[in-house]
């Protein structure tokens, strides 16, 4: 066959039996590690000697934290939905038993069904060391009841290295072909083990533990997610806030189109297409608050539909108008974090998370910076590195209100999702910025007129000023008024100054020529004077705009610059928040770190 096991002799090890489930040397390539085809169809043969034509389901859940009494509660309804699946095969990714972990549960469901086997999938090199755990995998079960019924499957050393924690328990999954998979709690591995078993067919039931961290409580991440089965239990748990009394709003959000943005009433105009999914104990609909929203134009309204899971959804597209405060001291070289807000009940009440079955809970379409783009703004969107495409630059958080802003210090669920944009300078620049610097440059041609027309000199002066705050303006009526002066008011305020210093040194130079003792100044003297005059207002041109427009250059590279770092480590802050669970080394928890010595270790803390 095209692929050959070295099938290793079942080898009793304090009761435990290991099977060698590993591909054999020439399906691997020589440069790197088996493929998962290969790993698959390892274990399915390994899996088979050990339960041939058996009804297999995965356990997973959380590996500490979880309080006694609970898993007693839990452990009894899992016996019982064994029994109502026929279950005879109940596996799990080799987790090391704790008292406080859902591998407690094994202990008790063997005592309750002697009949059911146990199998577990673990890496080799995990079985009889471990990071935190010195005596591995057989030191954490040899002294339990379950050792004589245990058979474990020693997988490769690559599979789950370097921090994809939910590796080993996806091919698990797909060699075993279980239809269940019994969720006790579970964290951000779960989570993505979940999304990418989406759609092949795979029912999870979980059972809403909670474990204690921090001093809080953590819910399952799976939590009301479509395809998720929330199972009761015949006892009372002892978190508060279990989902039985606790309801579920999944959200996501996709930016079609951004319209444009109004500077004078600092508002930002889009289309949303916006999809909602939603639970509430007492079957209501939750309360939704969109910040900031001047309008909200849906047409003929939401598209509302009661899914079998006893979940509503709800979808719709809007053009929607929100309120957005800017910061125009760098006008026109100005950038900024434009913000939509969404706020819901009391995290009493309910919790808020992305959609099941999307990458990302905001998102922005394809086409959707077309007209935006064509404006007198862009967005921004940053790269990982370098010849890499540009990354989506929407992100979006999760989090709670702060309790000081409710005068009844209540916290409530909220979605933040940001999106950063830049002013495209060239329409000001060109419209409004150079007319400006030509009318300076026109100022100092009035010292081509002579001397003696002091009229015709003070004449051209008021012309080219009037001109000037012509020009002003038309910036008035884009921008709003605000308390403080942008850069271009700046600008101005120094041309300003500048063409009026002018005016007043002729004006001045004629007064006092004409007044005695000077009447007699001769004609070469006032002819130098004039000269002095031109080339000193030449070397101040030359020098206020060169410092405006370093300052202008450095203002535009330092917004850019400060917001695209931003984005950058948002988005990449919002992937690891999403792709890898948080790691955690307090007393109890087996967590493994990756070795920069040699090969990286599976994590052991699967949340």
């Amino acid at each position: 066959s095209l692929l050959r096991l070295a099938m290793t002799s079942v080898r009793p090890i304090s009761g435990i039996s290991y099977i060698d489930a590993r591909p054999s040397v020439d399906m691997t390539p020589s440069d790197g590690e088996p493929s998962d085809e290969s790993r698959i169809e390892a274990i399915r043969i390994a899996f088979s000697k050990v339960a041939h034509g058996a009804l297999a389901a995965h356990l997973k859940g959380f590996t500490s934290g979880v309080l006694a009494s609970d898993l007693i509660i839990i452990g009894d309804a899992i016996v019982e939905l064994l029994k109502e699946r026929k279950v005879t095969v109940l596996c799990w990714d080799g987790d090391d038993f704790a008292d406080d972990s859902f591998t407690k549960v094994l202990t008790r469901v063997n005592e309750s069904l002697p009949q059911v086997q146990f199998v577990a999938f673990l890496r080799s090199e995990e079985q009889h060391s471990r990071y935190q755990n010195k005596m591995g995998f057989d030191g954490s079960w040899q002294s339990t009841s379950l050792a004589g019924n245990l058979s474990v499957l020693l997988c490769d050393n690559a599979v789950g290295s370097h921090d994809r924690y939910e590796h080993l328990g996806v091919v698990g999954l797909k060699a075993t072909c279980a239809p269940l998979v019994i969720a006790v709690g579970g964290g951000g591995v779960l989570r993505k083990e979940f999304d990418q078993m989406l759609g092949q067919g795979v029912e999870y039931a979980l059972f809403d533990a909670v474990r204690i961290r921090d001093g809080a409580e953590e819910h399952a991440a799976i939590i009301g997610l479509d395809g998720v089965v929330l199972r009761p239990v015949s006892g009372k748990l002892s978190n508060k806030t279990a989902a039985s009394e606790c309801g579920m709003l999944t959200v996501a959000i996709k930016v079609m189109k951004i319209i444009g943005i109004d500077e004078k009433a600092q508002t930002i105009d889009l289309i949303l297409f916006v999809r909602m999914e939603w639970i509430m104990p007492d079957g209501s609909d939750p309360w939704v608050d969109w910040r900031d929203c001047l309008s909200w134009d849906n047409g003929q309204g939401p598209n509302k539909k009661l899914l079998p899971n006893g979940y509503t959804r709800e979808t719709q597209t809007v053009r929607a108008t929100f309120l957005q405060p800017l910061d125009l001291h760098h006008y026109p070289f100005d950038a900024h974090k434009l913000e939509i807000v969404l706020v819901s009940n009391p995290t009493t009440d309910i919790k808020m998370d992305k959609l099941s079955g999307v990458k990302d809970a905001a998102t922005l379409h394809t086409h959707a910076v077309s007209l935006f783009d064509n404006s007198s703004w862009r967005s921004l969107r940053p790269k990982s590195a370098k010849n890499e495409e540009p990354m989506d630059p929407v992100v979006c958080r999760f989090d709670s209100t702060p309790a000081s802003e409710s005068d009844s210090s209540i916290s409530y669920v909220r979605m933040s999702t940001r999106l950063c944009v830049e002013r495209q300078a060239e329409f000001t620049i060109f419209n409004v910025l150079m007319p400006n610097f030509i009318l300076t440059i026109f100022m100092l041609m009035s010292y081509a007129i002579p001397r003696e027309d002091v009229s015709d000199r003070l004449a051209y002066h008021v012309t080219v000023l009037l001109a000037m705050f012509a020009g002003k303006l038309v910036t008035v009526g884009m921008l709003p008024v605000t308390s403080y002066l942008t850069f271009i008011d700046w600008y101005m305020f120094a041309s300003y100054i500048f063409v009026v210093a002018i005016a007043l040194e002729v004006s001045i130079t004629k007064l006092l020529v004409d007044l005695p003792p000077h009447a007699y100044i001769g004609e070469h003297a006032l002819t130098t004077t004039d000269q002095a005059s031109f080339y000193t207002f030449l070397g101040v041109w030359f020098l206020y705009h060169f410092g405006f427009t370093a300052v202008g250059l450095r203002l535009q590279r330092n917004s850019r610059h400060h917001l695209e770092s931003w984005l950058q480590e948002a988005i990449l802050d919002q992937e690891r928040r999403v792709q890898t669970p948080r790691a955690h080394a307090r007393k109890g928890s087996c967590c493994r770190r990756a070795d920069w010595r040699g090969s990286s270790s599976l994590s052991r803390d699967r949340e």
